[in-house]
């Protein structure tokens, strides 16, 4: 009853965002999974989520979750065969590869919706759940989330992220503006006689603005903003002289604080003031 009662806690405090792919735990509708990756974090497990192939699997992984995932290729079939062999633990909902059955430290439920938002609230369901984990691994273990056929492939990045979540023209409209600003400064005056003539704030704002009225209508989202994304490290590492992994940790931390507002009241505010900052440093 108490873990019932908890499920239903974290299930509500889910209640948010709808843009993931089905059983995602980015996804807190009836159809997504973000409950019960909460439910574990609460029990004290180290929960995670695995963007990367499954064949990229780290070995000190404890527990693999798989969840409405059917079909795995043959490449990734071995990336968990790998990891279980070599000590770690496999749990899918729905469907498992026939190449595991059998396989100690690989268990099934084939009740899919028992890992779902809503599932999680049915009677006993959350117990259920929890008792197939804990007879695997106990808490502390680390347990990590398949998202990569979710929509969440670590190889998509950052760009993929803003393209995902649908943060909208307006954080594609900064970065237009903070490269606009990048190579205003980096123009500096004119080589041959006096000052450059001062570039007009209004047809800066006019290209801006039909830049991304271009992308927008022609949905290419993910591509503008991994190009802008590039050259903006680029800029960022050449003027400000800092080593590229710092900068392209800056960016990671972008990435850490659209997930951490995504979905909350002040978060569109808080993302704006943040990508502004951004623009900000870059200019100076």
């Amino acid at each position: 009853m108490l873990l019932g009662g908890l499920a239903v806690m974290v299930a509500g405090s889910a209640d948010r965002g709808r843009q993931a792919d089905e059983w995602s735990t980015y996804r807190a509708d009836a159809k997504g999974s973000r409950a019960l990756y909460l439910l574990l974090d609460e029990l004290g497990y180290e929960v995670e989520r695995w963007h990367r192939d499954l064949t990229l699997l780290d070995e000190d992984i404890d527990l693999l979750v798989v969840i409405g995932r059917s079909g795995l290729p043959s490449a990734e079939v071995a990336g968990v065969r790998s990891l279980v062999e070599a000590g770690g633990a496999s749990l899918f909902f729905g469907e498992a590869p026939e190449q595991l059955a059998g396989l100690h430290g690989v268990r099934l439920v084939e009740d899919l919706e028992a890992a779902s938002n809503l599932g999680l609230r049915g009677e006993g369901n959350a117990e259920r759940v929890v008792g197939v984990v804990a007879s695997l691994v106990a808490p502390g273990a680390r347990v990590a989330f398949d998202e990569s056929a979710h929509g969440f492939s670590a190889s998509r990045g950052i760009a993929a992220y803003i393209a995902d979540r649908a943060l909208g023209a307006t954080v594609l409209q900064l970065l237009l503006l903070a490269l606009f600003a990048i190579w205003s400064i980096r123009r500096g005056p004119a080589r041959h006689g006096g000052a450059a003539e001062a570039p007009s704030r209004a047809s800066g704002a006019d290209f801006v603005q039909a830049m991304a009225e271009v992308y927008r209508k022609g949905n290419h989202r993910s591509h503008a903003a991994d190009r802008l994304l590039a050259a903006l490290e680029r800029e960022l590492t050449s003027r400000r002289g800092a080593d590229p992994e710092a900068v392209a940790a800056s960016l990671a931390e972008l990435h850490e604080q659209c997930d951490r507002l995504h979905g909350t009241r002040s978060g569109d505010r808080e993302l704006l003031a943040f990508a502004r900052a951004v623009a900000r440093a870059g200019a100076s």
